[in-house]
């Protein structure tokens, strides 16, 4: 590729990973349409710049990352006389935990087994995720007035969103689509929900690029390196941005612009 196109990829990785559409997708998409490549290495590349977006919220959300660090060797020492959820400090690492653990189980099933019988559908998912999208939005507009945050996530919560972000293994699902409408639909504040979706990312992206590594191994040139330093850099301007939206929006309006969002990206 050219240094254009591979700026271009890159900040297009940036920009849609924060929001309602595949950016595995939107990469493969323009890679193949409009670069001229082959379908599998778009798809190797559209893998590959997670990295740069994962290293972005990383950065971006540093201090919650290290704090969540620093609470694993007394969170696991505590586990055999105490149980998830049972202390607030520790309900965040519990949620990104258990979440994570169900997103690779549901993750997992669908890449070995389901993945073919299930790539046919993303648009049906996508279609019905703005729909529940819209729904939320209006209970939120008429429903109580109370917000949920990091401290107050339950085993239901991790659970509910994890399986949502297992199924962003079927291509065209958009990964942050999915758990941000999973976690506004269980009441979360719109900046918190976004918060949490991108930590949610980092274990996902890490282990779903070791994964994808192990089995089919993705061979990494110079070219792909500037991409995923495009993503990063891009993805860390935009994600604040991104929070900075959610924050000074109201969440029921929040829902009807990701659903706008998700209804645009099926023309595409």
């Amino acid at each position: 590729m050219e240094l254009f196109e591979l700026i271009l990829i890159g900040a297009l990785q940036g920009v849609f990973e924060w929001l309602p559409v595949s950016s595995e997708g939107i990469v493969s998409i323009v890679s193949t349409q409009l670069i001229g490549e082959d379908v599998l290495t778009s798809v190797h590349m559209a893998i590959w710049l997670h990295l740069g977006t994962m290293l972005a919220a990383t950065l971006y959300l540093r201090e919650d990352v290290a704090s969540l660090v620093r609470q694993v060797p007394s969170y696991m020492s505590g586990l055999p006389h105490a149980r998830p959820f049972s202390e607030r400090d520790s309900a965040l690492l519990s949620f990104i935990i258990i979440a994570t653990l169900f997103t690779g189980i549901v993750g997992g099933f669908l890449y070995l087994f389901g993945i073919r019988m299930l790539a046919g559908s993303p648009r049906l998912f996508t279609f019905i995720m703005g729909l529940a999208l819209i729904i939320t939005g209006a209970l939120r507009t008429y429903g109580p007035a109370r917000e949920r945050f990091a401290d107050d996530t339950t085993l239901a919560d991790s659970v509910f969103v994890g399986i949502l972000q297992g199924l962003s293994v079927i291509p065209g699902i958009s990964r942050s689509g999915s758990t941000v409408f999973g976690l506004l639909y269980r009441r979360f504040d719109a900046k918190e929900a976004f918060r949490l979706s991108f930590l949610l990312s980092i274990p996902a992206v890490l282990a779903a690029n070791i994964g994808i590594e192990l089995t089919s191994g993705i061979e990494v040139d110079a070219g792909m390196l500037v991409a995923m330093c495009v993503s990063f850099i891009v993805g860390y301007v935009t994600i604040d941005i991104v929070l900075r939206f959610a924050a000074h929006v109201r969440v029921s309006l929040v829902c009807f612009i990701l659903a706008a969002m998700l209804f645009a990206s099926l023309a595409l």
